[in-house]
């Protein structure tokens, strides 16, 4: 019998801390902005999720998704906003144009072209390694 922490958990989150949650718990390497997770037994079941996940394959690891009302014009800008924020962080002291620009192209809403920007630009590629695959894994 396999050991499993639920098939369905609710955090009352933002969309954007769910990027965050969601790194922590896939990585074990990444710490967590203390600001990001206001309560105690928030912080007690992300530790729990990342702990299940240590060790496993991707296929059989706990993913943390957000869900939010939209609060600005419309859906796809504030999904934008949050991807921005998110991954301009994660490339705070890795320090790569290429993904700064990929951000750009998200907030101003040019998704095909950050798409096509991702799949065709070589150190995007190299990045992707070590910041982009763990945006979703």
């Amino acid at each position: 019998m396999r050991s499993r922490i639920a098939d369905w958990s609710y955090l009352n989150t933002t969309s954007k801390n769910s990027l965050y949650y969601n790194r922590y718990v896939q990585d074990e390497s990444f710490v967590i902005d203390s600001s990001l997770v206001k309560e105690l037994q928030e912080k007690e079941f992300l530790d729990k999720v990342r702990a299940y996940n240590r060790g496993k394959d991707n296929h059989e690891k706990v993913r943390v998704f957000g869900m939010d009302y939209p609060w600005s014009k419309t859906q796809h800008v504030s999904s934008s906003l949050y991807l921005f924020d998110f991954i301009t962080d994660m490339n705070k002291t890795v320090r790569v144009p290429e993904v700064d620009r990929l951000a750009v192209l998200i907030v101003n809403e040019r998704l095909t072209e950050a798409i096509a920007y991702l799949s065709h630009n070589i150190a995007l590629r190299l990045v992707r390694c070590s910041i982009m695959t763990n945006l979703f894994v």
